[in-house]
C-alpha cells in the first residue's frame, strides 16, 4: 500500500504540471479579427464556347434559365417598367474560393422596381 502513494503523488503533480492558462475556460487568446478587411477584385471572368440565352421579359415578368440549366434568372411582374432583353452567359469563375461555373447576367446597370430572383444550382453536375 505505501509503494502506491508515492506513484499517485508523481501522478496528481503530473497532472497539474501539464494543465496551462489556455485549458481553462474563459482564458483563452483572442483570435483573428473577424472583420472581413479589404476585399480582393478579380478579373472577369471568360465566356466560353456555351451560346448565351436571351429573353425579352417586360412588365408582366417573366424567367430565362442558362443552357446549362445552373442558373435561373426570376423577373417578378413590375420589375421592369418597359420590355428588357435579358441574357445568361456562362463565364469562367474566377472567385478564388469559389468552384464551378460562374454566369454573366445582362444587361449591365438595369434599375429593377422590384427584387429579382437569382437561382444557382450548387454541386458537380453543372
Amino acid at each position: 500500500m505505501k509503494s502506491i502513494r508515492p506513484f499517485c503523488w508523481i501522478m496528481l503533480l503530473l497532472i497539474v504540471s501539464a494543465c496551462s492558462k489556455k485549458d481553462t475556460p474563459g482564458t483563452e487568446e483572442p483570435g483573428p479579427d473577424p472583420s472581413p478587411g479589404t476585399p480582393t477584385v478579380t478579373e472577369a471572368g471568360v465566356p466560353d464556347a456555351t451560346p448565351a440565352v436571351q429573353k425579352v421579359i417586360g412588365a408582366t415578368g417573366g424567367s430565362l434559365v442558362s443552357q446549362d440549366g445552373g442558373m435561373t434568372v426570376t423577373v417578378p411582374a413590375g420589375a421592369f417598367k418597359t420590355d428588357q432583353t435579358v441574357k445568361i452567359k456562362r463565364i469562367s469563375s474566377t472567385n478564388p474560393l469559389g468552384g464551378g461555373q460562374g454566369y454573366r447576367i445582362e444587361p449591365h446597370g438595369i434599375t429593377f422596381e422590384k427584387p429579382v430572383t437569382l437561382t444557382i444550382k450548387a454541386g458537380d453536375s453543372l
